[in-house]
């Protein structure tokens, strides 16, 4: 079985299966939250992310364990790829993030997120209800991520980022992954990046680092990185902003608390652009998709910048310096952790 053939039929029913699905569940929260006149004024005074920690009606069905999101849609979407996709590849078990596993235990095994970043969608589609002008450089970014492992090693995946487009999403770029050959973004193969020579200046990406990084230790090498990069992180990006490091001018991505199948399609298609892909102590990433109780750290950037950047999380900051803060909720901005920490 190639994994390029595997790659192109998950493609396809992403575009042709899941996404309908998911844009109608789009604007179905759009109009929820239109006729939510608390949350306008919620909003108005506290912003979005103040909004999505909050215990409200209108986020209850919403909700699942641990305080994080899943909507309807979601689930739908992935019953929907499921069903198509070992419709043609019976012998291949689905590990999905919301339905969990599908068939029988077998070599390769294909993990999948509907939507990887439900708070970041969410988060869209009260700005789109609201018509929330006043939005960040990098507001949050969603998508979906499909990816396979053989043999616990993360050998292929695809990542279709999703867009709003009023009360709608639409496809944006679509990266493609596979072992033993360069990546792809929209069809295109990517090519060598500019790499600047040291961190410095460098903004680096971590979706929500307070709820990734919430214990004494890992949050001091997560801020010894901060501190080494000179200016604040960027959020809020999900699998996307690793993605972003192929061609935005963005070249360090530092994430914790993900499970399995949040890194299974991310692994693949960095290390196809010539990405290094290692976890807080330089270890390659290996992936045990049968035991999603176990976390992953990604460290992730050119190979050079990648060096500097494990440099600055090992050595971290003296413990009068850091400002490690434990949240009580555990939750930021909607997101919520996976993994408790110590």
């Amino acid at each position: 079985m190639e994994y390029q053939q595997l790659l192109q039929v998950s493609k396809e029913i992403i575009l042709d299966q899941m996404v309908p699905v998911l844009s109608r569940g789009f604007g179905n929260l759009v109009t929820r939250f239109r006729e939510g006149a608390e949350l306008r004024e919620y909003v108005a005074t506290n912003g979005i992310e103040a909004a999505l920690d909050q215990d409200s009606n209108i986020f209850l069905s919403l909700r699942k364990s641990g305080k994080e999101f899943a909507t309807n849609q979601e689930k739908l979407a992935e019953r929907a790829f499921g069903h198509h996709f070992q419709s043609q590849f019976p012998d291949v078990c689905v590990l999905g993030e919301e339905l969990g596993l599908k068939g029988k235990h077998s070599k390769i095994v294909c993990l999948i997120d509907p939507v990887d970043g439900t708070s970041a969608m969410i988060w869209q589609a009260i700005a789109t209800a609201l018509d929330v002008q006043d939005k960040p450089n990098y507001p949050p970014a969603f998508g979906v991520s499909v990816g396979f492992t053989d043999e616990r090693l993360a050998v292929a995946g695809v990542i279709v980022e999703l867009v709003p487009n009023g009360g709608e999403l639409k496809v944006g770029s679509i990266w493609l992954g596979c072992s033993g050959q360069r990546t792809q973004c929209d069809g295109v193969i990517v090519g060598e990046l500019i790499v600047p020579q040291n961190l410095s200046g460098m903004q680096l990406i971590s979706t929500v680092p307070e709820v990734m990084f919430n214990a004494f230790e890992t949050w001091g090498g997560f801020q010894g990185l901060l501190e080494a990069t000179e200016k604040p992180p960027i959020t809020g990006q999900n699998c996307i902003g690793f993605m972003k490091l192929l061609d935005s001018g963005l070249f360090i991505a530092y994430e914790g608390d993900l499970t399995p199948i949040d890194a299974a399609a991310i692994v693949p298609i960095l290390v196809g652009a010539g990405i290094r892909v290692t976890d807080r102590i330089g270890q390659s990433i290996v992936i045990s998709p049968h035991g999603c109780d176990r976390e992953h750290t990604i460290l992730a950037g050119p190979p050079a910048l990648h060096q500097e950047a494990l440099h600055a999380i090992l050595r971290g900051v003296p413990a009068e310096r850091n400002t490690f803060q434990k949240l009580r909720n555990q939750t930021c901005g909607g997101y919520a952790q996976k993994f408790p920490q110590p």
